[in-house]
């Protein structure tokens, strides 16, 4: 989706109201893929987004990094059976 890769680009602007418009329009696709069944997740990791994400977990915004952690846990967090082998 070219949606999804053109929000992902935007993800490197300094200003923190427009990373967190993005990342709540990320967010919501993520959301509507989940429910309808759709690799939406795939395409943001393709698109860099993934690495884009996980980068502004070090934002000096603290909503940009609340929005962040809900994002990762939501969409990219780890699985069940990953979860089991963690010591």
């Amino acid at each position: 989706l070219r949606a999804i890769d053109t929000l992902c680009s935007v993800l490197d602007v300094a200003d923190a109201r427009i990373t967190l418009v993005v990342l709540d329009a990320i967010e919501k696709i993520l959301k509507v893929g989940m429910a309808c069944d759709r690799d939406y997740v795939g395409f943001v990791d393709e698109c860099d987004g993934l690495d884009k994400i996980e980068g502004l977990q070090q934002h000096e915004n603290t909503q940009v990094y609340e929005k962040v952690i809900s994002i990762i846990e939501t969409y990219f967090g780890i699985e069940e059976n990953e979860d089991e082998n963690i010591l």
